[in-house]
């Protein structure tokens, strides 16, 4: 998870390649992330000890169930592959 204490630009980082390719070496299996929030990256192995998929589901709906309107973006998962981020399937 990257959180920024109240920085609204968090979901930029999503751009900083370098960082998720050093990212990937940490997971197990593909990198999904998903921005659940303006101030918030939430992100797991595809293969993940009781991660993946399920579990990154089960946090974006705990976000948006309990997250304020105005700072609430996206559900969708997303997964790095070949040096980008592509919608998760």
């Amino acid at each position: 998870m990257i959180s920024a204490g109240g920085n609204r630009l968090v979901p930029s980082l999503l751009l900083v390649e370098d960082m998720w390719r050093e990212h990937q070496k940490l997971v197990a299996g593909e990198l999904i992330a998903a921005v659940p929030s303006r101030e918030l990256i939430v992100f797991t192995g595809t293969e993940s000890v009781g991660g993946g998929a399920k579990a990154l589901r089960e946090v974006i709906e705990a976000i948006h169930a309990n997250g304020k309107a105005d700072d609430l973006l996206s559900k969708e998962i997303i997964v790095w592959r070949n040096g980008h981020w592509e919608k998760h399937k």
